[in-house]
């Protein structure tokens, strides 16, 4: 090594020394303050701040207090708002040594206009929940003062929140439903839930609970030894709204179908008497359900907004909370006659050269029948098209072997045939045939529609040992009857044969399926087109005609 030191200095090359620069030594001395800081910081907070420190970390607190997620909202087919959540204030109690709950309620109760007794009930309640729901929906005024006397009311927090809104009041109001608490009775139907989230409790609310419903958030928040609120520190987890819906209604017309059903109603000389109706709109090409209509009429906003005990009264009276579309007893009427006719072909009660004349008037028995007004001679054809009830009589008198009715006359058995014999074959024979029919069109049979509470359509007779009340006829028990002895028995009439094949023996849905596939679109990556393609249509004075 000396050797080649030697070398390099004979030829001219000097070894360079290593200089210390005013900025490195500027950087050095940066380093060293910031050292000699931090170490000053931490003996002050050991020392001089340690036990003032350690006493507020003994005395503070950390509280969770749940915050509701924004439901997710419902659009009309084009895009129209037909339920969103609208951001309100509610006050929320996390229970605490000490807590002295009757001051607390007397304190409160004047500022909501209540009564101590019942604000220290809601402050019991729940006792299985730390933090609980006590206000929704608070005023600014209330808000302020809570937020002035915090150290009175210790566990006592104001929390963002959010209560459903329908901006539209009746429109479509049993299709889309309302939203309500979860009662005790029905806790558990939701394992997962707070008792004090809000739940679907009817129509597509309540259908798509699952979806709308979001996930609850939990707001952190400091409390000092008092209980009272310091410092928010955050969520953790915040909350998730949930998911929206487009629907395949269109409010314009659905507004539309509920003021011609109001305007029907209102115009009939039998408006008094009329106590529910039923339509439906339908895309042809989709079977999407554009307007459902089922009077009396609700406003959803009565269940959210505190008005229900205004309107109880009539909510209990009026039927208004049934929606009469999926679940209301109500006769197909007409719509059932074309069905009819193919089962009249089937068994050979009429051909396609039968004809009538209509004179208006059938006698059956001992009991004359009207029609749809005179319309002379009439076949097959011209049946359909005008809807005769005439001619559709005789065709399911002719199914259940019920020979001669005419305007005159009424009619009879076959000859040599008991009556007694004569209802137990031939008519549950001709009666099941023509309800049958029907069922093989799907019509009575549930729809699988994305709404709650569907009813199956039934099949009926009049009993005439009961003055004639009507009697479901359970349909498969009496094919199979007839097919293993013969005969079924019953107490039915020949104007059963008659009223069915107008479809007036019968309560039922028409039959459409449902659907439901994703869109592309929504507040949350993606939204549901719910298509509900049932309906149910009434055959009275309300209802509009077949």
């Amino acid at each position: 090594m000396k050797r080649k030191r030697r070398e390099k200095t004979e030829l001219g090359v000097k070894p360079q020394k290593r200089v210390l620069t005013p900025r490195i030594g500027f950087v050095y001395g940066l380093v060293f303050l910031s050292l000699t800081s931090l170490i000053v910081r931490l003996g002050y907070l050991q020392i001089g701040k340690g036990s003032t420190l350690r006493q507020e970390a003994m005395t503070t607190s950390l509280t969770k207090i749940p915050v509701m997620p924004a439901r997710g909202w419902m659009f009309d087919r084009n895009g129209n708002l037909l339920a969103y959540d609208q951001p309100i204030y509610s006050v929320y109690l996390t229970r605490m040594k000490n807590q002295n709950d009757q001051a607390m309620a007397n304190q409160l109760a004047p500022w909501f206009n209540t009564t101590p007794a019942h604000v220290l009930q809601l402050m019991q309640a729940q006792p299985g929940y730390a933090t609980i729901s006590l206000f929704k929906n608070i005023t600014p005024k209330q808000l302020a003062l809570i937020e002035e006397n915090h150290s009175n009311f210790p566990g006592l927090n104001v929390v963002a929140d959010s209560q459903r809104i329908y901006p539209n009041g009746d429109l479509a109001g049993q299709a889309l439903g309302y939203v309500g608490p979860i009662m005790p009775g029905n806790q558990k139907q939701y394992p997962n839930y707070l008792p004090s989230q809000s739940v679907g409790e009817t129509g597509l609310e309540a259908e798509y609970e699952s979806l709308l419903q979001g996930k609850v958030g939990y707001q952190v928040v400091e409390n000092n030894i008092g209980g009272t609120p310091v410092k928010n520190v955050g969520y953790s987890p915040a909350p998730t709204s949930g998911d929206n819906l487009v629907l395949t209604l269109d409010g314009r017309l659905q507004a539309e179908a509920q003021q011609q059903m109001q305007n029907m109603v209102t115009s009939s000389a039998f408006s008094s008497s009329i106590t529910q109706g039923a339509a439906v709109v339908l895309n042809v090409h989709t079977g999407g359900v554009l307007a459902m209509v089922s009077y009396p009429y609700l406003d959803p906003n009565w269940y959210t907004n505190g008005s229900f005990v205004k309107h109880a009264q009539y909510l209990q009276t009026s039927g208004a909370q049934v929606n009469n579309v999926i679940y209301g007893a109500l006769y197909p009427g007409s719509t059932v006659k074309p069905a009819n006719l193919i089962t009249g072909l089937t068994y050979g009660a009429i051909t396609p050269s039968t004809t009538i004349y209509d004179t208006n008037w059938t006698m059956i028995g001992t009991s004359l029948r009207p029609g749809d007004g005179a319309a002379g001679l009439t076949g097959v054809l011209k049946a359909v098209a005008i809807s005769d009830d005439t001619f559709f009589y005789h065709l399911g008198l002719n199914l259940g072997q019920w020979i001669g009715s005419t305007a005159t006359t009424g009619g009879s058995q076959p000859a040599g045939m008991s009556y007694t014999h004569w209802l137990e074959t031939d008519f549950a024979k001709g009666i099941t045939e023509l309800f049958q029919g029907e069922a093989n069109f799907g019509l009575g049979q549930l729809t699988g529609i994305d709404l709650p509470g569907e009813q199956k359509g039934s099949f009926y007779i009049e009993n005439s040992t009961e003055k004639y009340k009507e009697v479901n006829l359970n349909l498969k028990k009496a094919e199979q009857t007839i097919k293993n002895t013969g005969r079924f028995v019953n107490y039915g009439t020949p104007v059963d044969l008659a009223f069915g094949a107008i479809g007036q023996s019968h309560s039922r849905p028409l039959s459409w399926r449902s659907m439901l596939r994703p869109l592309p679109m929504g507040a949350n990556g993606y939204s549901r087109i719910c298509s509900r393609k049932c309906c149910h249509r009434k055959r009275s004075q309300a209802a509009m005609p077949a």
